[in-house]
């Protein structure tokens, strides 16, 4: 089974394609509510390309960064609600991050140099400082 927009996938309406990627995409999906006044959940629903879940290598690894990310607690730090195998579909279920990818990040800069690019990517990556995270 692939996973297409319009269609539901566990407990979501996958609602659109946020990105693609060499080893699988990330869908837009909103939580299907039993109850009108439930709250809207919505979330980000990685999955693994098919022809790379056959790679056992490439699955453990899929979900053992699906098991650690789960453990971390950090503002800047997505949370992982959910992953494992549905029909197939390896996939993991984690918190929707508003805002632009770092590519549109990077592009809006006007960067000139790659030295500026890693320069800037480094300041963002100080600013999650993940020796504040907390395991859980």
């Amino acid at each position: 089974m692939e996973i297409q927009v319009g269609q539901q996938f566990l407990n979501y309406k996958i609602e659109r394609e946020i990105g693609k990627g060499g080893f699988g995409s990330v869908f837009f999906g909103r939580k299907i509510q039993a109850n009108p006044d439930d709250e809207d959940k919505i979330v980000a629903i990685k999955v693994l390309h098919k022809a790379h879940a056959d790679d056992e290598r490439l699955r453990l690894r899929f979900h053992r960064e699906a098991r650690l990310a789960r453990k971390l607690s950090h503002p800047n730090v997505v949370k992982i609600f959910d992953n494992g195998i549905k029909d197939d579909v390896n996939y993991i279920v984690m918190e929707f991050a508003r805002g632009k990818t770092m590519l549109q990040f990077l592009v809006d800069q006007h960067l000139n140099t790659y030295s500026e690019e890693q320069t800037l990517i480094e300041t963002k990556f100080q600013e999650v400082d993940i020796n504040d995270a907390t395991i859980d």
